[in-house]
């Protein structure tokens, strides 16, 4: 919006958050602004003192020549309370979706780049056969349903990603994320790369954090699909080492990974209680000596059996 004024759409989203300003009333602000109406606009502050608040973030905003982290950071602390106060039982996943967004915005020094490079086209409108053989489509897994491709690769398969962090507080939305994945897989006619990075970037300590694999690909039998890691010169090798323990690239043959099992057969079920988290619902096994545990006011866990106690 400070780099196009004129773009409604995102006029009403900036100011859809406050209370009792509507659509109707976006329109009319936005006219106001549009055709410079001082005093329109100056009866809207004064009705409601947000309007003023959002006004006077925009106006320097566009007033400093800032990088788009630079950006960010500004909006961010406008709307970390107003995301609190409006979604309080989901707050921490929109918040995570601002983080995301400016570790994306990070590396980029002007607005106007950083602004192409994020505007993707919607895969619905470029299906597979109008794709040229030299480019990439680069899609969300919930845009790519009903579409494949020859050759899909999905990145970031990591605990709190894949899964999200929200998603692993809830065995309901775990469970959805795992659908999520299988639509991701289900993709691809003829090649599919499952990417697990070793480490991800904290923006906000300056380092990497190490990271888990994604636990859906642990419950996929070993026979179906190959497992490589990547040497310190930038080649792969085939590995037999436990995912867990590798910076992996999985590839699998598609025919196949239909049949790709959720956890559970065979597991206890029922209550534990653990050290730190302290009592907790197991909701499923990960052979051959782990427990999926949901903690209350820390979510789902995976906990070595050894570590905990089941109650009887």
């Amino acid at each position: 919006l400070t780099t196009n004024a004129l773009d409604l759409p995102a006029f009403k989203r900036a100011f859809s958050g406050i209370k009792g300003v509507g659509p109707k009333t976006c329109e009319r602000l936005f006219q106001a602004v549009t055709h410079g109406d001082t005093d329109a606009i100056t009866r809207a502050t004064k009705k409601n003192a947000q309007i003023q608040t959002i006004m006077e973030l925009l106006d320097g905003l566009r007033a400093h020549s800032m990088t788009p982290g630079q950006a960010l950071e500004s909006i961010y602390e406008y709307y970390k309370p107003v995301v609190q106060q409006r979604f309080p039982d989901d707050y921490p996943r929109r918040i995570a979706g601002l983080d995301q967004l400016a570790q994306i915005a990070a590396p980029y020094k002007d607005m106007d780049t950083f602004l192409a490079e994020l505007t993707l086209d919607n895969p619905e409108q470029l299906g597979a056969e109008d794709v040229p053989k030299d480019k990439l489509v680069l899609s969300t897994v919930h845009s790519s349903k009903g579409l494949e491709w020859s050759a899909v690769m999905v990145i970031s398969l990591v605990e709190e990603r894949f899964p999200s962090k929200h998603a692993m507080a809830s065995a309901e939305e775990f469970e959805e994320e795992r659908r999520l994945l299988y639509v991701a897989c289900t993709r691809a006619r003829d090649y599919l790369g499952l990417f697990v990075p070793n480490s991800v970037y904290n923006r906000f300590q300056q380092g990497n954090d190490p990271t888990m694999p994604c636990p859906f690909l642990q419950d996929i039998p070993k026979e179906l699909f190959h497992e490589f890691k990547e040497n310190y010169s930038g080649g792969l090798s085939k590995t037999c080492m436990p995912m867990a323990r590798t910076r992996s690239v999985s590839s699998y043959q598609p025919s196949l990974s239909h049949s790709a099992s959720t956890s559970g057969g065979g597991c206890k079920t029922g209550y534990c209680v653990h050290k730190i988290f302290g009592r907790g619902k197991i909701v499923g096994h990960v052979p051959p000596n782990k427990y999926k545990i949901n903690f209350p006011g820390f979510g789902l866990k995976m906990i070595v059996e050894d570590y905990v106690e089941v109650e009887k």
